[in-house]
């Protein structure tokens, strides 16, 4: 029986369980994943934390556009009885609002139609014309369209750097090895910073582009990372999750799109 991805060598940008994941999907549907992590997380710390925390209840909405800034938020405000008070929590997406509900028990308030901070903020102000104060925490390296977007509407919003996104420095090696010796059809990018690190790891190993891989980009705003480099994706699925990008995956080679860039 062949598979999809029979014969095809799939670079995964992502770690941990996401990438195993990934890597596990892969292998499923007959390709041969390699996991070679591009990003990491850690708690950003410094002088502005106590402010926040201090403040948190102030905030008539909480804003969450990942995971990690659900993930890294909670952490910070674990001693906090937030539970307790009237905060409200938006989400972007299903996978966020699903993380928040299954670890801290929290039901979002609201999700956008279309997993985009454009549709957000077009969405979120015509359902909460006027939210209150707004806080959103967010990455280091993650855009401000959101906190823009309010701010043009005169809505009280500030961000909240909760996490650091960063290059593993184990997997610059990593990279070169792999790049002299696989051959790989696809990569998988899963946000911008995961492209960005994959282009700083080529100039810090001196190689060029993989000849013949095509790119795989999470949604439109990676998709602009790619761009903006003067590359293409191949693929951005209409949903812009993980395993949305799988299923896109599959059936653009089942319907032999790909072998027209052969």
């Amino acid at each position: 029986m062949t598979l999809p991805l029979d014969g095809k060598q799939v670079l995964i940008t992502r770690g941990s369980g996401e990438g195993k994941k990934l890597f596990d999907q892969v292998e499923k549907l007959g390709g041969t994943p390699f996991v070679i992590p591009l990003i990491d997380f850690k708690p950003q710390t410094g002088v502005k934390e106590a402010g926040f925390k201090k403040e948190l209840f102030t905030y008539d909405w909480v804003i969450f556009t990942s995971k990690n800034g659900v993930r890294y938020f909670f952490e910070q405000v674990k001693d906090l009885p937030y539970h307790q008070k009237s905060l409200k929590f938006a989400v972007i997406g299903s996978k966020t609002r699903e993380y928040l509900r299954k670890h801290f028990g929290i039901q979002a308030d609201f999700m956008p139609s279309s997993f985009t901070a454009r549709d957000f903020a077009a969405e979120f102000l015509t359902s909460c014309p006027a939210p209150g104060r707004v806080l959103i925490p967010k990455g280091n390296l993650a855009n401000n369209f959101i906190a823009k977007s309010l701010l043009e509407k005169k809505i009280h919003v500030e961000e909240w750097i909760v996490y650091t996104t960063f290059l593993p420095e184990k997997s610059i090696e990593r990279m070169k090895d792999a790049l002299l010796s696989i051959s790989f059809d696809f990569a998988l990018f899963s946000s911008p910073s995961a492209f960005h690190h994959f282009i700083e790891v080529l100039e810090i190993i001196k190689a060029d582009f993989p000849e013949g891989m095509e790119i795989v980009s999470i949604g439109p705003a990676t998709t602009r990372a790619v761009e903006a480099y003067g590359y293409r994706a191949s693929l951005t699925p209409a949903v812009h999750t993980m395993d949305a990008m799988i299923e896109s995956l599959k059936e653009y080679i089942l319907s032999g799109r790909n072998k027209q860039n052969e």
